[in-house]
């Protein structure tokens, strides 16, 4: 019989197993830049969904303004027949947006009724979503007088007051890295204008 070998190069011996990685400089090096890489890559995923967001966020925006703008011209156009004037939305000027746009691109709950904005709320019908990308604002007046207009409004019309009612909308849309696209639109025309 042999007795069981006592030499300390057994692998199954505690006194001499192998260190774990990284064993050297160049192991610490290896591991650093593995770890490095893999979080790079991370980042740039996070980076493209970010990126990607933003695009779709704009066209979203984009969408949701064309759509909500001409729906609001048919309904102003109802209320006219029905009431001889049009609807504003506010008294407080044309930067008196609703929903009113945060800093950053993400959707805005439309609510007149619990916000307490009336005209908003007879409009309601025409908005496509509770959730909005952008927010608005119809400024409307009386034949013959600018008065409740703002400078925006003022050069939409070329500053001359029109001989019937009119009225205009805005809408505001929140891009990020302080970038606002703005869609606006008179009841003197079918022409949606677009500023960045």
């Amino acid at each position: 019989m042999s007795d069981p070998p006592t030499h300390s190069d057994d692998p199954r011996s505690g006194a001499t197993a192998p260190k774990p990685y990284p064993r050297t400089a160049l192991g610490w090096v290896v591991w650093v830049g593995l770890a490095v890489l893999l979080l790079s890559l991370v980042n740039l995923d996070v980076y493209r969904k970010g990126k990607r967001f933003k695009i779709k966020s704009r066209q979203w925006a984009q969408q949701e303004a064309r759509t909500t703008i001409a729906k609001l011209r048919v309904q102003q156009e109802a209320y006219r027949a029905e009431h001889g004037v049009y609807l504003g939305t506010t008294t407080e000027g044309e930067d008196d947006l609703y929903p009113a746009p945060g800093s950053e691109p993400q959707r805005r709950r439309f609510q007149p009724r619990i916000d307490h904005r009336a005209a908003w709320a007879i409009l309601a019908p025409a908005m496509p979503k509770t959730q909005m990308w952008c927010g608005y604002v119809i400024v409307a007046g009386p034949a013959g007088s600018l008065a409740p207009a703002g400078p925006r409004g003022k050069s939409l019309f070329a500053n001359r007051a029109p001989s019937v009612p009119w009225y205009y909308i805005r809408a505001q849309c929140i891009q990020g890295e302080g970038k606002v696209l703005v869609y606006e639109t008179t009841s003197a025309s079918d022409q949606l204008i677009s500023r960045e």
